[in-house]
C-alpha cells in the first residue's frame, strides 16, 4: 500500500519543520538572527487522471530578512541596522562574511570587531577627502591622536569700567597654543588714560613683552559716549639732542615701554640736563604739565652710555626710554679778528680757551681750502686733549677722555702773516654736559576700528604661533570686528572679564567615540576637538535568499550574486543606529502556532500510516 511510504514523508516533512521551529526559537534571543520558515511541496507520481501524489517533501528552507526590533545598549560601538543591508567582516584568513550582529568593540590592537574577533570592514580616515580614492579595509583605531593647531586668532569679551581712576590697570589672561601643543598664556593689561573713554593696552605672551608699536598694529582704544568701541589709536615717538652750539646729535635708540600711554600728541617736550649729575629738568607743554623732574630718571650704562627713563604719566615705571649714548661733535672752526695775540679769549662749542705767545716769521702759512688760513705750528697744552698730527700746517687737538671739560688751552702761534682762524678737531667723544637737552614729540594716530596684529618674538622651542593670512611669523590676530569677535564695551561698571576664545588647542588623547547614521566614526579627543576617523560601509545582494548561513553569519553565492558595497543611508542601504543592537526576529507566538500544525501533521501522518497498517492486518485475516 502507497499510504505507508507517504505516511512516512510526512512524518518525514513535519519532524523537519519542527527542527526549523526549534532552531527559531532558540536563537530568539541571539543578536541579528534572522528566523527561517518551511516550505513544502507535493511530491507526484506518474501522470494521468488515476496518478496519485506520492507524498511531500521540504522543497525549500528559506530565511526571513524582515526587521528585527532595536535594543539600546548605551555602548557606541553596538549598531544596528534600520533597513536593509548587512554588516562586513573578515576573519584571520580574510575571508569575507556578512552578518546582522553589530555588537562590536575594539580589540587589543586597535581593530573594530565582533565577539569572534572578525575585522569589521569600512573606509579608512582618507574618506573624509571628497577627491581620495577610498578603499574598503580594516577598521583600525589604533595610536589615533589629535594633532595639535597653532593659535592663529583671540576673542575677547570684557568691559572696562569708565569709573575707574587714572592709571588703575585691568588684566586679561587666556591660554593660546603653539605649533607643537604647548600652551603659553597670553594676557592683555588695559590701563586706564587721562582721557575719558580711553584705555591704553600691552600684550604678553608668557615674558615675552609686545611693547613697541612695530610690533603691535595698535596700542589703545576709545569708546564713544555710549561705552561703545569705536576706534585704535597708536603712539610713536619722535626726537633730536640739543647743544647750546648746535654741535650735537643724538647716538643711540628710542624704546617706548608702555606706548598705550601716549594717548595724544605733544611738541616739543625738553629735558635738559643740569649742573648736578643726574639732575634733568622738564618743560612740557599743555597736557603735559604735570611732569616734574623727579619723572626723569638717569642711569650711567659703561663709559659712553647715558640713558634716561621718562615716567610720562606720573605713575611710576619708564614709559619711554631714552639711550643717549656717546655724544660726538663735529669740526668746530673759530674765526676772531686780528692777530692771535697772548690774551686771546677762545670759546668753542661753549669751552673756554686762552691762548698765549706772539707771532713770528719762522713759517709762513699756506692757504688752505675754502681760504681758511691755517697756522704753520701750534703747540700748546689742553686739559683732556691731546695733540696729534692733523692737516699739513696744524696741529689738531682730539680728545682721548670722556667726561673731562675743556678748560685752558696754552698755545704758542707762529708764522705771517698773522692767522685769522685756528680750527681745532676734537675727533673723540665727550659726556653730556649741562644746558646739553633732549627734546622729543608725542605723535598720536587715531585709526579706523580693525582687527590688531599682536607679534612676538622667539617661543625659545623651535615652535611657532600664530602664521596666517600672509602674517609675519609669531603674530596673533586679536579679532576685534570678524563673525566671531567679542564685544568689549566701556560701561561704568565692574570691570569684568565676559568671554574668551582662540581657535589653537593642543594635542589631545581620544576619549570616546560615536557613530553617525551615515556609518561614519567620529572621536572626541582631551584637546575637546571632534575628528572622522573611519566609516563603517554596509553590502546588499541582488538575491538575499541565495545567501548561504555559516553559523551565526552569511556567505555569499552564485544564487546571491555579489555583493553590493555602499555607505549606510546611501542608495538602497539602510541607517546605522548607534548604541543599539538589532534582535532576533523570531515571533516566538507564531512559532508555537507552526509547532501545533507541525505537531498534527505529524500526529495525522502516524495515523495514516496506522490505519494503512491496520488494512494489512485485516487483509491477512481473510484466509483465516
Amino acid at each position: 500500500m502507497g499510504s505507508i511510504s507517504i505516511g512516512t514523508t510526512g512524518l518525514t516533512a513535519s519532524t523537519k519543520q519542527m527542527d526549523v521551529i526549534g532552531n527559531n526559537l532558540a536563537n530568539s534571543s541571539t543578536l541579528g538572527f534572522k528566523a527561517s520558515s518551511t516550505q513544502f511541496a507535493s511530491i507526484l507520481s506518474d501522470s494521468g487522471k488515476l496518478a496519485v501524489g506520492q507524498g511531500v517533501g521540504v522543497s525549500n528552507i528559506s530565511t526571513q530578512f524582515s526587521q528585527g526590533s532595536f535594543e539600546n545598549t548605551g555602548n557606541a560601538t553596538d549598531m544596528a541596522i534600520d533597513g536593509e543591508g548587512f554588516f562586513m567582516v573578515k576573519d584571520t584568513q580574510g575571508g569575507a562574511y556578512y552578518t546582522r550582529a553589530g555588537a562590536f568593540h575594539v580589540n587589543e590592537l586597535g581593530y573594530l570587531v565582533d565577539a569572534n574577533n572578525y575585522k569589521v570592514q569600512g573606509f579608512t580616515q582618507s574618506s573624509t577627502d571628497a577627491d581620495a580614492i577610498e578603499e574598503v579595509t580594516d577598521i583600525s583605531l589604533q595610536n589615533i591622536q589629535s594633532a595639535p593647531l597653532a593659535s592663529t586668532e583671540i576673542s575677547v569679551g570684557a568691559n572696562l569700567n569708565e569709573d575707574s581712576g587714572y592709571g588703575d590697570k585691568f588684566n586679561i589672561s587666556q591660554p593660546v597654543f603653539d605649533t607643537k601643543g604647548k600652551m603659553h598664556n597670553l594676557s592683555i593689561v588695559f590701563q586706564k588714560t587721562e582721557a575719558e573713554g580711553t584705555w591704553g593696552f600691552d600684550a604678553k605672551l608668557d615674558s615675552i613683552l609686545v611693547s613697541d608699536t612695530a610690533n603691535q598694529s595698535a596700542v589703545g582704544i576709545t569708546f564713544n559716549s555710549a561705552g561703545l568701541l569705536t576706534g585704535l589709536y597708536n603712539s610713536d615717538v619722535s626726537g633730536e639732542v640739543e647743544v647750546t652750539a648746535g654741535a650735537g646729535v643724538l647716538v643711540g635708540t628710542t624704546t617706548i615701554n608702555r606706548p598705550g600711554q601716549l594717548y595724544q600728541d605733544a611738541t616739543g617736550i625738553v629735558l635738559a640736563k643740569g649742573t648736578t649729575t643726574g639732575a634733568w629738568s622738564v618743560t612740557t607743554p599743555a597736557g603735559y604739565a604735570n611732569m616734574t623732574a623727579t619723572q626723569v630718571t638717569q642711569v650711567v650704562s659703561g663709559a659712553n652710555t647715558e640713558v634716561l627713563k621718562v615716567d610720562l604719566d606720573g605713575l611710576g615705571g619708564a614709559d619711554i626710554t631714552f639711550n643717549l649714548g656717546p655724544k660726538v661733535t663735529e669740526t668746530a672752526t673759530v674765526t676772531f679778528a686780528g692777530p692771535l695775540a697772548n690774551t686771546n679769549t677762545i670759546t668753542i662749542a661753549g669751552r673756554t680757551f686762552t691762548a698765549s705767545g706772539a707771532a713770528t716769521a719762522a713759517n709762513v702759512a699756506t692757504a688752505f681750502a675754502g681760504g681758511v688760513a691755517v697756522l704753520g705750528t701750534m703747540s700748546g697744552t689742553l686739559t683732556g686733549y691731546t695733540a696729534a698730527a692733523g692737516a699739513a700746517g696744524i696741529t689738531v687737538f682730539t680728545s682721548t677722555t670722556y667726561g673731562t671739560d675743556v678748560t685752558n688751552l696754552t698755545a704758542t702761534v707762529s708764522g705771517a702773516p698773522a692767522p685769522t682762524s685756528i680750527v681745532i678737531v676734537p675727533g673723540g667723544t665727550h659726556g653730556w654736559a649741562a644746558a646739553d637737552t633732549v627734546t622729543f614729540n608725542v605723535e598720536n594716530t587715531v585709526v579706523t576700528l580693525a582687527d590688531v596684529d599682536l607679534t612676538f618674538g622667539d617661543l625659545g622651542n623651535g615652535a611657532t604661533i600664530g602664521v596666517a593670512d600672509g602674517l609675519a611669523s609669531n603674530t596673533i590676530t586679536w579679532d576685534l570686528t570678524g563673525a566671531t569677535a567679542q564685544i568689549i564695551t566701556g560701561y561704568a561698571s565692574t570691570s569684568v572679564i565676559k568671554a574668551l576664545s582662540d581657535n589653537g588647542y593642543s594635542t589631545g588623547d581620544l576619549k570616546s567615540l560615536a557613530v553617525g547614521r551615515d556609518g561614519v566614526i567620529s572621536g572626541f579627543f582631551t584637546n575637546g576637538q571632534t575628528s572622522n576617523l573611519g566609516q563603517v560601509v554596509l553590502a546588499d545582494f541582488p538575491s538575499t535568499d541565495g545567501l548561504m548561513k555559516v553559523g551565526s553569519y552569511f556567505g555569499a553565492t552564485t544564487e546571491s550574486g555579489g555583493a553590493l558595497i555602499n555607505s549606510p543611508g546611501s542608495g538602497s542601504m539602510g541607517e546605522i543606529r548607534s548604541n543599539s543592537l538589532e534582535i532576533s526576529n523570531t515571533d516566538v507566538a507564531k512559532e508555537f502556532i507552526n509547532m501545533i500544525q507541525a505537531q498534527r501533521a505529524y500526529q495525522a501522518s502516524s495515523r495514516v500510516i496506522t490505519t494503512a497498517d491496520q488494512m494489512l492486518t485485516e487483509l491477512m485475516n481473510i484466509k483465516r
